[in-house]
């Protein structure tokens, strides 16, 4: 439901700039490229979880089935079309590169180095200590 959705929504909203879009659910970016290819909207895609491959990991899907290849071409196709790609980690962007240049392929990190980031007493925290002067 929520493809269909989504999908009818991008198609009749108000052109926006950009779109981002992530692999979760799965045919997000498909049909983003899909829509945005219509409307000449850019988007970019941020990969949390590479499907098929994350089927075939999981024993729900086997490499030489229709449906494995099927996404796979259809991924090459998607992101092609994309402005850039967003992966969490070297190894995504290994497995990503597979369907699209590296080069096109980012690496943000989405955790904390905790030693450097720490919650801080008010009466020390330089911000709060800024914005009350």
């Amino acid at each position: 439901m929520f493809g269909i959705h989504y999908f009818f929504y991008l198609l009749f909203c108000k052109k926006p700039s950009h779109v981002l879009v992530v692999t979760n659910p799965p045919l997000a970016p498909f049909v983003t490229a899909l829509v945005a290819g219509w409307r000449n909207i850019p988007f970019h895609i941020i990969v949390f979880d590479l499907y098929p491959e994350a089927l075939q990991q999981a024993g729900l899907s086997s490499k030489q089935s229709w449906i494995f290849k099927r996404w796979q071409s259809n991924n090459r196709w998607t992101f092609r079309k994309a402005k850039s790609m967003i992966t969490l980690s070297e190894s995504m962007k290994n497995a990503v590169a597979q369907y699209v240049e590296p080069t096109r392929i980012n690496i943000i990190f989405n955790w904390a180095d905790v030693e450097y980031i720490r919650p801080l007493e008010r009466q020390s925290n330089p911000i709060c200590n800024e914005a009350s002067t």
